[in-house]
């Protein structure tokens, strides 16, 4: 048996994973079919890739944005923490990456899990309240823009990948402000109107965005 302690999770997946988290606790999730000994060898021999990764949570004071910062994602808190993995993967509380990246990477590689959550999400989801508002449009482009969350250009909406750091609701608001634009092309009292007919408690998304920070040092 491996000397390394580690605390084990039996599930219902197909293969072994294995996470290092920020308090340098190393948690394996398996398959049920797998030994405990098949998963005691597997641990051993990726001893020196863990150590890399608690390694990297000793230093995380030495980069902005590092294993065990906290980004948002659908107004839920996760924390960067190095996987057994290639890509930025959801688990839960956390957003599993490989170890070894820099701060940088690490950035990279968290806009880049915006991008993709964005291009699965938010095209259905204005189709649908666009149907609902009968506020129409006629192309959707999401973008990585860090200085605006969205814009609309005649009937053309523009929205940020990073908006998925908001909570479902807020993010909403942002579609409707945005889909507000093909009527009223400005922010008059006839435009804040039509988006509190859509979006009564948009104040209270309005400061929802305000305060929402995607990742460290935005």
């Amino acid at each position: 048996m491996t000397d390394l302690k580690y605390n084990t999770v039996k599930t219902k997946r197909k293969t072994i994973c294995i996470t290092v988290k920020p308090d340098l606790t190393v948690e394996v999730r398996a398959p049920l079919r797998m030994t405990q000994d098949q998963i005691d060898r597997f641990v051993l021999s990726k001893r020196d890739w863990i150590e890399r990764a608690a390694e990297k949570f000793k230093d995380s004071g030495t980069d902005e944005f590092t294993y065990g910062s906290k980004i948002k994602f659908f107004g839920n808190e996760l924390t960067v923490t190095a996987a057994d993995c290639e890509k930025a993967v959801l688990s839960k509380n956390s957003l599993l990456v490989p170890c070894g990246l820099s701060g940088e990477s690490l950035k990279r590689l968290t806009a880049e899990f915006y991008k993709a959550e964005a291009e699965a999400y938010l095209p259905e989801r204005v189709r649908e309240i666009s149907e609902e508002t009968g506020l129409n449009y006629s192309s959707l482009l999401i973008n990585s823009a860090k200085t605006h969350w969205g814009s609309c250009t005649a009937d053309r909406i523009h929205l940020s990948c990073l908006l998925m750091a908001a909570s479902p609701d807020t993010i909403d608001y942002v579609i409707i402000h945005e889909l507000a634009h093909t009527v009223h092309h400005n922010h008059s009292e006839c435009f804040y109107a039509l988006v509190a007919q859509h979006c009564p408690d948009y104040k209270a998304r309005r400061k929802e965005l305000k305060s929402l920070i995607y990742f460290n040092g935005r």
